[in-house]
């Protein structure tokens, strides 16, 4: 989890996996699988060879452009939008959901694909006013992302875009127990994510939606 809370944090719930049994081998890719009627081991390549009962494979996900290829539209990573979700280059269109690349002002200027689940309503939502032609007060469209993990019976919670952040702080707790950080960029507050720690977390999510208003005024 690097990429969404930092080094320091990712460290902190490794830890716990580890400490709960769960072994790690980083920067190793699994070369071929053993067995015959069944996997009963996963060779790495570095020769390291693990039994194994279950194999689950994450292989992530890219957006599905290829049949809206030729038709002049910025497929560099998903559908280019407007912050109003239309389509750029095709004014009678617009995309949702995590295909869509859009410029989020709550954050900066630069088109993004988000790709959790709350983004599916958000921006259907954004779209449909579109079509409609019934924007509230024309105003920027801000969505603030959030996201959960459920790991060894903990629940992560976490908003804002904590993978744009160039620096993280501990509001309270500590990292081997309950806690919640704020994640900055250039000393602007952009993510929030936490365990337990409800009342701190959800004060940070309130600022994050108060820039939201800010940036729209």
């Amino acid at each position: 989890m690097l990429r969404v809370v930092g080094a320091e944090v990712g460290a902190a719930l490794r830890a716990r996996h580890e400490a709960d049994g769960v072994e790690f081998h980083l920067s190793k890719l699994p070369v071929r699988f053993e067995g015959t009627d069944r996997v009963t081991g996963v060779v790495l390549d570095d020769g390291t060879e693990l039994p194994v009962d279950v194999v689950v494979e994450a292989v992530g996900c890219s957006p599905s452009v290829e049949w809206l290829a030729g038709n002049g539209l910025d497929l560099t990573d998903g559908v280019l939008c407007a912050n109003t979700m239309r389509v750029i280059g095709a004014d009678n269109a617009v995309a949702v959901g995590d295909v869509a690349r859009f410029p989020n002002p709550l954050f900066d200027s630069i088109p993004r694909r988000i790709e959790h689940w709350t983004m599916a309503g958000d921006t259907a939502d954004r779209a449909a006013g579109t079509l409609l032609g019934k924007l509230p007060d024309h105003r920027p469209f801000t969505p603030l992302p959030s996201f959960w993990s459920d790991q060894l019976g903990m629940r992560i919670q976490g908003f804002g875009a904590p993978a744009l952040a160039d620096e993280y702080t501990l509001v309270s707790g500590s990292l081997d127990g309950d806690f919640a950080v704020a994640g900055y960029r250039e000393g602007t507050l952009i993510a929030v994510f936490g365990i337990g720690r409800r009342r701190d977390v959800s004060k940070l999510r309130q600022e994050l939606l108060d820039s939201a208003v800010n940036s729209t005024a």
